[in-house]
């Protein structure tokens, strides 16, 4: 009798199986579709002026000084309007357009330096992926680009986010013995959420950890993801690895991140990401005038 039952009970869900193998082929076949127009669309955006750069200030926690900037490309269809950079990102990683992305930007970063420059001190990180990194040729991109802007322009971070699993040592040791006797330096980018590893981390030189926005946001709301940023903290001041929190939005976040010893911080608090013009502009604005953590002024700009 029971067999009797799950036989008529298979029965009934039956045409509730088939709708949803439907609906998924559906489903898939229209996400597919929508990935092949954006990469499409990325490839006719690069070609057509589409992206943008937008810089995002880096403040030093020590004396409320502007240290420097992110490099964060912006795609704005016509038409349309912007394209979330984490949706065309990942279209172009498994389009194969990841590496042409990062030279397009470089290209539009020594177009901006070049009309801006922002000075030797001025440090100016740019992502790239670990793929890119582990090439022979980025060398000769960065050195590219540096011959474009020519010298004093700004001071140049490569960022590798640890969202992508870091290539193995040996493929990459080279390529940054190289660039960091040209003066590049190197940041991890959202650490504590990836690949990366201790031994990673304590053979490569690497000059820069940034800490994800989502410790930055657990401050004070969430102890377990508090607990790995004191972590963090506590690991990058054994390696003498100085930190940027990123994500950066609230006095409270600013303050605690400071109190423990964090060197640099980006967010909203301070700015959000704009053109170079507006960059200059807002650095000369706010020069001498921004908060640090415990600093007795308690005004913060407004975003521009």
């Amino acid at each position: 009798m029971l067999a009797e039952y799950r036989k008529r009970l298979a029965g009934s869900y039956a045409p509730f199986v088939v709708l949803l193998a439907l609906l998924f082929g559906y489903l898939c076949r229209h996400f597919l579709k929508y990935q092949f127009s954006l990469a499409a669309g990325i490839r006719r955006g690069m070609r057509r002026g589409e992206f943008q750069v937008h810089y995002q200030p880096v403040i030093d926690l020590r004396d409320g000084s502007c240290a420097g900037a992110e490099a964060l490309m912006r795609w704005f269809r016509p038409g349309q309007g912007p394209v979330r950079p984490d949706i065309f990102f990942a279209v172009a990683e498994a389009n194969g357009l990841s590496i042409p992305l990062t030279r397009h930007l470089f290209k539009l970063v020594g177009r901006d330096l070049r009309h801006c420059p922002m000075g030797p001190q001025f440090r100016l990180g740019l992502n790239i992926t670990a793929g890119h990194f582990a090439r022979p040729d980025i060398v000769d991109d960065v050195a590219r680009l540096r011959q474009v802007v020519g010298s004093g322009a700004a001071d140049f971070v490569l960022e590798i986010t640890e969202r992508e699993p870091l290539p193995p040592i040996d493929q990459v040791y080279e390529n940054m013995g190289v660039l960091n006797a040209s003066g590049v330096k190197l940041a991890i980018d959202d650490f504590g959420t990836g690949h990366s590893s201790l031994a990673y981390l304590e053979k490569f030189p690497v000059d820069y950890l940034k800490i994800d926005r989502g410790f930055v946001s657990a401050i004070g709301t969430d102890a377990v993801n508090a607990s790995v940023l004191e972590m963090i903290i506590g690991l990058a001041a054994r390696l003498d690895v100085e930190l940027t929190a990123e994500g950066v939005e609230t006095r409270e976040q600013l303050d605690y991140l400071a109190a423990k010893g964090v060197h640099y911080a980006q967010g909203f608090l301070y700015a959000k990401p704009m053109p170079i013009e507006q960059l200059q502009a807002w650095v000369r604005e706010h020069r001498g005038r921004l908060p640090a953590g415990g600093a007795a002024t308690d005004s913060v700009p407004a975003v521009a």
